[in-house]
């Protein structure tokens, strides 16, 4: 017999995603140049964005995490990648009411 764990939902808040900036130095010869993407991401109610993952980009992805203005977490994230691949989707995970 299966045990299923009901969870009530609280947290009905949309990641939040400010580009902070684009950058770019993509030539003729992709393979040879990059971009950059640098944003902040929020749940929108200050728990916490628990990780970042990038699809179907083939870059790297640095993220970090700290407190912003009124006490609301803010997650950091730089992607950068061969001019060759222009396209990424940041895909946040955000922690559930009473995770910590």
């Amino acid at each position: 017999m299966s045990h299923f764990v009901v969870a009530k939902v609280t947290d009905l808040s949309p990641p939040v995603c400010h580009i902070v900036s684009v950058r770019d130095n993509c030539s003729h010869n992709c393979s040879l140049s990059t971009w950059e993407l640098s944003a902040n991401i929020t749940d929108g109610n200050g728990t916490c964005v628990r990780s970042v993952s990038s699809r179907p980009g083939d870059g790297i992805l640095n993220s970090t995490s700290s407190v912003g203005e009124g006490g609301v977490n803010v997650t950091q994230v730089l992607y950068s990648a061969s001019c060759c691949s222009p396209n990424v989707e940041t895909v946040p995970q955000v922690l559930s009411t009473g995770e910590q």
